[in-house]
């Protein structure tokens, strides 16, 4: 059996349909109406307080929103099952994209100029790579510059 406001407020349609008295429906009316309201006021509190709760956090304050938004988080990269098609895929789209801009250029009068050569006649072929050794990757990283940041989520002194 019911008890509480929410019993109340079923009652009371019940009481008006048994005496159509304007009084029992204005009864009812109002009780909706602060129902509804402390149902509101409740929400509210509840969200205030999760948001608050994590705005010292900006991470967890950005979640904290995005759930709040039914906003689901997708990776900007793509997938790949197996590490073949990834690096074959990268290299299309870079071959393709110096061709489009080797046509673009090539099709453009205003581009030409006696001082500066006309580009080969295809793209050079990234089709086979060399593989870069430990230590040719460790020097490209210790000389290049690391940028300090409180934004960043690796401590700078790991990367290296």
């Amino acid at each position: 059996m019911l008890s509480g406001p929410k019993s109340v407020m079923l009652k009371l349609p019940t009481k008006y349909k048994h005496t159509h008295s304007p009084q029992s429906w204005l009864s009812f009316k109002s009780f909706r109406n602060r129902y509804h309201n402390l149902i509101l006021i409740a929400k509210k509190k509840f969200y205030s307080n999760l948001v608050s709760s994590s705005s010292t956090n900006p991470r967890r304050l950005w979640q904290t929103v995005n759930k709040l938004l039914h906003r689901k988080s997708t990776s900007p990269l793509p997938t790949s099952s197996s590490s073949v098609p990834l690096p074959d895929r990268f290299a299309s789209y870079f071959t393709d994209k110096i061709s489009k801009i080797h046509l673009s250029l090539s099709s453009d009068p205003t581009m030409a100029s006696p001082h500066c050569p006309s580009p080969p006649a295809s793209p050079p072929d990234f089709s086979t790579f060399r593989h870069a050794s430990e230590s040719e990757v460790s020097k490209i990283l210790f000389s290049c510059v690391v940028p300090t940041s409180n934004l960043s989520p690796i401590l700078s002194h790991l990367v290296p």
